[in-house]
């Protein structure tokens, strides 16, 4: 059975931080222009956290434009990319030196555990730390062998204004993550945080400016899909960067097609995590359980289908839904808690009913399946594992964002290889085996832009893509920049193609 921890209310919850839930646009906190806003709900009691100011169209402009006059007429693209390094090292200092405060409103905002916030958090801090000493080393333009009358080379230029649209499952790592190199490559941003998880977004843009953004190169505006519209589809926006779902992808690359923007979309993703039958099983099980479980299944590259060859199927999927069953769920702010809570109502509804459609078509639940009792008052699963699913279940083929694991058998390489690639999701993926070039032929024939090998989700700091539905473009600080080329003539050899003779 599995274990609970008592949940707190919020008026039970010591040493809440402080938190501004305006708009923060030009270096200070401001009301939405029409004075609307929206509740959001601290997820393990659905109680009402904050009303936030929700952007209009209105003050998408007042962001865009001061984003557009910073990066025109402002000093940030003209910094040296040292002097732009020393600000973004001194914000990823004040985002350890928040720490205590950050974690606990990521928590409070999002429902997941206070260990998983402070993953989070230093996650934060470290790319922007990672993508200051990027700026340095991958910066540079290229040569051009030599040519006795042309001198040839290239430069790498920020894009512009850069809208950074994302989720809510992880606020802190996707804002850093869209800020962090956009900013460092010289870029202005306006972040657009998900209405369910807009708080520490909100903070970040604050922190900026103490570390020493100039007003304008770092707004965050709050809002649902008419505020990403807005912003997406802003004619001063140069480039659109988004997490979210293939749906939101879809629009936003319509918005971009408008106006011929620069996209970085991460989207969905159903990845494989496959166990060959002379892998490490303990090592393996345990990383099943992480590749799936943390933050509650809510990862767009969670390892949601637990590939297993069939002569060690049956072990794996018992001691995978043994060692489930013992994980904690419960209040986030205790320490002992291994799973927090669903982001909402409407997603554990949609939890629960991907997997009655799995029952309904013949998988089987080994463990889990419903919610823990006596938490039924907030959006908590219990770990869920699906045994005999099939790749074409609807189940195995859509992106569930939940605590539940579908495990397939499989019976040998070209079969496991044959089900992790047949999906319209190609973001990630993890294999477990001791032979080494067992692993290399499985890497190359995986179509997917990231694998973990004898681990899973561990890591970073490389540059990812995504195949198929999971995305388009490349992360990296190369991504927000425009290439120049320049040629040069240096001896008047090469103007006159029309001179007389």
């Amino acid at each position: 059975m599995v274990s609970t921890t008592g949940v707190r209310r919020l008026a039970e919850i010591p040493d809440k931080p402080r938190f501004d839930s305006r708009l923060f646009i030009d270096g200070r906190y401001v009301e939405s222009v029409a004075g609307k806003t929206f509740p959001t709900v601290y997820p393990p009691t659905n109680e009402t956290l904050a009303e936030v100011s929700e952007a209009t169209p209105e003050d998408v402009e007042r962001a865009v434009r001061a984003a557009r006059r910073e990066f025109d007429e402002g000093v940030w693209p003209r910094m040296s990319t040292g002097a732009r390094a020393a600000i973004l090292l001194r914000l990823a200092d004040l985002i350890e030196q928040h720490k205590d405060e950050l974690v606990r409103l990521n928590t409070l905002d999002n429902g997941k555990t206070i260990r998983e916030s402070e993953i989070d958090i230093m996650m934060g801090a470290s790319q922007f730390r990672t993508m200051a000493y990027a700026a340095e080393r991958e910066l540079r333009g290229e040569t051009a062998p030599y040519d006795p009358n042309l001198v040839r080379f290239s430069l790498r230029e920020p894009v512009g204004v850069v809208a950074g649209v994302i989720a809510f499952n992880a606020p802190m790592v996707f804002a850093s993550g869209k800020a962090a190199p956009a900013l460092a490559a010289g870029n202005t941003i306006v972040l657009k945080p998900s209405p369910y998880s807009s708080l520490v977004a909100l903070r970040l843009a604050e922190l900026g400016i103490e570390a020493g953004l100039p007003p304008g190169v770092m707004s965050t505006v709050a809002g649902g899909t008419e505020t990403a519209v807005a912003l997406a589809g802003h004619r001063d926006v140069d480039m659109i960067t988004l997490v979210g779902s293939v749906t939101a992808g879809e629009k936003m690359m319509e918005l971009a097609a408008r106006g011929i923007k620069k996209t970085l979309f991460e989207l969905g993703g159903k990845s494989a995590n496959i166990i060959f039958e002379d892998a490490d099983l303990d090592l393996a099980i345990d990383g099943a359980l992480t590749g799936i479980f943390r933050n509650c299944g809510q990862r767009c590259f969670s390892g949601s289908r637990l590939l297993v060859h069939k002569s060690i199927y049956d072990r794996v999927v018992a001691e995978v839904a043994a060692k489930a069953e013992r994980l904690r769920i419960g209040d986030p702010f205790d320490e002992r808690t291994q799973l927090g809570s669903l982001i909402s109502r409407d997603q554990l509804k949609r939890v629960q009913s991907y997997v009655e459609s799995a029952l309904a078509d013949g998988a089987e639940i080994v463990t889990g399946g419903s919610q823990p009792e006596g938490l039924e008052e907030g959006n908590f699963y219990r770990p869920t594992v699906l045994a005999n699913v099939r790749n074409d279940m609807k189940v195995a083929r859509e992106e569930i964002f939940g605590p539940v694991l579908c495990t397939i058998p499989f019976e040998d390489e070209a079969d496991a290889i044959r089900i992790a690639n047949d999906s319209d999701f190609g973001l990630a993926g993890g294999l477990w085996t001791r032979d080494l070039n067992r692993a290399h032929r499985v890497i190359r024939a995986i179509r997917t832009g990231l694998l973990w090998v004898n681990t899973y989700a561990a890591g970073g700091g490389i540059p990812t893509g995504a195949y198929k539905r999971s995305g388009v473009g490349e992360e990296g600080i190369l991504a927000y920049t425009e290439v120049k080329g320049v040629i040069m003539d240096v001896t008047g050899a090469t103007a006159a193609f029309y001179r007389q003779t």
